[in-house]
């Protein structure tokens, strides 16, 4: 995917690229988080505390000179259904 999208980048073509989100989200978690090397923004500059042994990435940008946050805490890794959201018609 990222291939794809450096190549859209720099003047390409899109590409179409079919992945597994499973494989993926296994993919990302069993990786260790990097240390910034000097010259690197701090890791930790946009963590935020989200409750209950959660913390994430704070949303980027802002909002009538507010920042953003997130709603809500996000459910457990594998506990949430696997379905898509109805629309507010039901549909």
């Amino acid at each position: 995917m990222l291939d794809a999208l450096t190549r859209r980048c720099r003047g390409g073509a899109a590409t179409h690229v079919s992945v597994s989100l499973e494989r993926t989200a296994r993919w990302l978690l069993g990786h260790d988080t990097v240390a910034a090397t000097a010259g690197e923004v701090d890791p930790d500059a946009y963590r935020v505390d989200l409750g209950g042994g959660w913390s994430g990435v704070s949303p980027p940008g802002m909002l009538d000179g507010r920042a953003l946050s997130w709603p809500r805490l996000p459910a457990a890794y594998g506990a949430a259904p696997a379905a898509w959201p109805l629309s507010s018609d039901g549909q």
